[in-house]
């Protein structure tokens, strides 16, 4: 019982393990005709993939960063009303759209960006630009572990 208990624990472990990911590269990164969803191409394993980003509003602005190695992608994502959405999905599971989730941010900031760390948290960032050259900029930004 023991051997099999030491058994499955190291292949948990080995698949938890970023390198056991499947590895991919994000192509390209375009806007649906209608700007309600983004549409993803992307390779892993050398074959070429396609996936879509799904959004209710209008689709304004959009950023994207890999994480976790070369083993998945983040999206931000702002709609025409100043909404901020964030998403995360590892190449293996890009099996079905994706729905990213909204942000609680501040009124009025633009979004800047998003950025992931070594391991697998992703950064979302706006500003709030002001146009009085008294006035300094502010920023905002979001930070959340990936799935």
């Amino acid at each position: 019982m023991k051997t099999i208990t030491i058994i499955v624990w190291f292949a948990t472990a080995a698949l938890l393990q970023p390198g056991a990911l499947a590895q991919g590269i994000v192509l390209s990164v375009t806007k649906s005709p209608d700007k309600h969803a983004l549409r993803i191409c992307y390779e892993v394993a050398g074959h070429t993939n396609e996936q879509t980003l799904v959004l209710t509003n209008e689709i304004d602005d959009y950023f994207f960063c890999r994480f976790v190695g070369n083993s998945g992608v983040a999206f931000a994502v702002s709609d025409t009303e100043s909404n901020i959405y964030w998403s995360a999905s590892y190449f293996s599971r890009l099996d079905h759209p994706i729905y990213p989730f909204k942000i609680r941010a501040p009124v009025g900031y633009k979004l800047a960006g998003v950025t992931s760390t070594q391991g697998d948290e992703v950064m979302v960032t706006a500003l709030n630009i002001c146009h009085e050259p008294e006035v300094m900029a502010r920023g905002w930004m979001y930070l959340r572990e990936c799935p």
